[in-house]
């Protein structure tokens, strides 16, 4: 979704499956595409200071926004906080979607499909829900 979008594979050497998804995911870019050209990027944790990293694009008006989350190392009974989101308006209700899912289940985002408030959002945050190494969740917000 970012830079090449992850498109390391050789058309050629691709698996209808794997074709399938990356088809799926150019499509879903394409609609959030103005989103992050356009839009305002937060960096929510960083992967010198932590096992995980998350950014985010904002539209200017606060309308949009589309949330990255990436698990690079897992500890065993490592606790992983919430991640509190920034950028968005307080007053705001935000839509919450799990976008860019490799077999269109979500990876069980407790908040997926939900209406919240940017005020829970930014103070609270949400948990992700990010397992094993290299687990990644994108999420679209849009208001409500």
């Amino acid at each position: 979704m970012m830079g090449k979008m992850g498109m390391d594979l050789q058309p050629g050497q691709m698996t209808p499956e794997e074709f399938a998804f990356s088809k799926k995911a150019i499509e879903t870019y394409k609609n959030i595409r103005e989103v992050i050209f356009q839009g305002d990027l937060f960096r929510l944790e960083s992967p010198y200071s932590s096992n995980r990293a998350s950014l985010m694009y904002v539209t200017k008006e606060k309308k949009r926004a589309v949330f990255f989350g990436f698990l690079l190392h897992r500890k065993v009974g490592e606790f992983m906080p919430p991640v509190k989101l920034d950028g968005l308006d307080p007053a705001k209700n935000y839509m919450m979607k799990e976008i860019n899912l490799a077999d269109g289940k979500s990876s069980w985002l407790s908040v997926n499909g939900k209406v919240i408030t940017g005020e829970i959002l930014i103070k609270e945050g949400i948990a992700l829900p990010l397992n094993n190494e290299y687990d990644s969740i994108v999420v679209e917000l849009t208001e409500q």
